[in-house]
């Protein structure tokens, strides 16, 4: 149904955006009819349970999709504009395998994450190891990362934040 919206959108003229899930932990979005030196803004949210280790949490967000290996004879057509056929064995191939963009060229395509984390106890720390952020803090338990913002190159990382909670091991260990 998405599809069919947003082609009739692109097809009468009209600005129209599209987010596909290929994988679980690959998504496309797709943007038509966006003029000459138009600037648009694209809201994704999402919710995710953080995994607990070692007295902190971390949270990364991939920012790129890695090269892969695509097995299986080519396909007669593809329908992506990736760097691989789309084949018998990975019939989306083309959908998920980004053209890389030449050394010293960058994509044009800015980046910014908001955070927000509720992690349901006091929080001591905040940091990400990656990139450089601006953090606001409105109370010890509920610090907003914000100001975030990667220019999207050929050499992006992915961006990610720890936090570690003030609890202390007992006896076993635990927290």
């Amino acid at each position: 149904m998405g599809q069919a919206v947003y082609d009739a959108a692109k097809a009468g003229g009209q600005v129209a955006s599209l987010l596909d899930q290929e994988r679980p932990n690959i998504f496309t979005q797709s943007v038509a009819n966006i003029l000459p030196g138009e600037q648009i803004k694209i809201t994704i949210s999402y919710v995710e349970t953080l995994k607990y280790e070692d007295g902190a949490y971390e949270f990364m967000f991939p920012m790129v999709v890695a090269p892969r290996y695509v097995p299986g004879s080519p396909a007669k057509q593809s329908q992506g504009n990736g760097f691989a056929p789309d084949t018998d064995r990975v019939p989306d191939a083309s959908r998920v395998t980004p053209k890389a963009v030449p050394a010293g060229m960058r994509v044009g395509h800015d980046i910014s994450l908001d955070i927000t984390l509720d992690a349901g106890l006091t929080i001591d720390a905040l940091a990400s190891k990656t990139h450089l952020v601006d953090i606001e803090r409105p109370d010890d338990r509920q610090p907003v990362e914000n100001g975030f913002e990667q220019p999207m190159n050929s050499t992006a990382q992915d961006a990610g934040c720890e936090c570690a909670d003030q609890r202390q091991p007992d006896q076993s260990g635990e927290r």
